[in-house]
């Protein structure tokens, strides 16, 4: 499934699963099913941030793909 929401949602979010007290741009829960693969919520609030800082689209941003850092 996908969620959409705002930042004060995703920072409860946050800290209930990650005992962090603070917005992110995406969280996912994977699910064990074959055919599933979980649920993904994202911040419109902090994807729209981000979209600005990189000089493109909300659009654009929820497109993006990225490799986590190491």
């Amino acid at each position: 499934s996908l969620t959409l929401c705002d930042d004060e949602w995703m920072r409860d979010l946050n800290l209930k699963w990650r005992q962090v007290d603070a917005p992110t741009d995406v969280l996912s829960f994977p699910m064990e099913d074959s055919q599933l693969l979980g649920d993904l919520v994202i911040s419109l609030d902090t994807a729209g941030r981000q979209a600005a800082e990189r000089s493109h689209t909300l659009r654009d941003e929820l497109r993006v793909r990225r490799q986590r850092s190491s």
